[in-house]
């Protein structure tokens, strides 16, 4: 892998406690909008269940590539754990695998003392070779999410419209905080997805709540819409499929204000 002089490597964790709150296709969205600008980008896995890396890769891609679990594993170099995406030339892929569930055991291979710190002594070197790196992560609290919010620069939390997703929000908000000591990451705020203005009783509750999050909250929410995973589906994102709908508009925005 050719060093790129002008990567600056800003690394974003992408977590909440809660599943569901459209975080993995919040990661390969902007990954892929990204992509169309010209910016390197390398996603890492750090959910067993591997969405990112299914989206991106090939199964035979997934089969030849060594896991983030084997580089913690086996002390494996980053740059053997690395495949390019089969439609996006600028977005590369660090698997995901279910031996992560195991993760802390790897961890603590790496760094018996403070195992939180592990994935940022394992990927050293690697922001001089990406414009953005992003972590996937699982919705949990385990250990392999604390090494990624150390590892991390900032981080953001995709929700979506229920008071569960903003409770297990806090919940991160507490942890990063507690892992401040380690590796400072900043928080960027929260990101509502899956937005819908229907005047249900619903939303009703859910507004209410999220005004004890507009200090730290992303003022442009993301739409629902079902083109996110008829796209999905296609291996694609809505800028290949619709670019000029409300939701990929609203994704742009986000990424012009708050990840550029």
């Amino acid at each position: 892998m050719s060093k790129e002089g002008r990567c600056k490597g800003r690394s974003i964790v992408f977590i909440n406690k809660k599943g569901g709150v459209a975080k993995t296709t919040t990661v390969c969205t902007i990954a892929a909008f990204l992509s169309h600008q010209g910016k390197k980008v390398l996603i890492v896995d750090c959910d067993s269940q591997a969405n990112s890396t299914t989206r991106f890769l090939s199964d035979e891609q997934i089969k030849d590539t060594p896991s983030l679990f084997d580089l913690l594993n086996l002390s494996l170099p980053w740059s053997k754990c690395i495949a390019k995406a089969n439609e996006y030339e600028n977005i590369a892929i660090l698997p995901g695998s279910l031996e992560l569930d195991d993760a802390g055991v790897v961890l603590k291979k790496v760094n018996r003392g403070l195992p939180q710190m592990a994935l940022h002594e394992s990927l050293r070197g690697i922001t001089s070779y990406f414009d953005y790196i992003f972590f996937d992560c699982a919705p949990n609290t385990g250990i392999l999410n604390q090494a990624a919010l150390v590892a991390g620069d900032c981080y953001i939390i995709p929700t979506d419209c229920t008071t569960d997703g903003l409770a297990g929000a806090d919940v991160i908000i507490e942890m990063a905080n507690s892992l401040n000591r380690l590796r400072k990451s900043k928080y960027l705020g929260l990101l509502v997805c899956a937005y819908e203005k229907e005047n249900s009783k619903h939303m009703q509750e859910f507004l209410t709540h999220l005004e004890d999050y507009k200090i730290n909250l992303i003022q442009t929410k993301i739409p629902a819409t079902s083109h996110i995973p008829a796209s999905g589906n296609a291996g694609l994102t809505i800028f290949d499929t619709h670019p000029k709908h409300k939701t990929a508009k609203a994704y742009e925005q986000v990424i012009r204000s708050v990840i550029m």
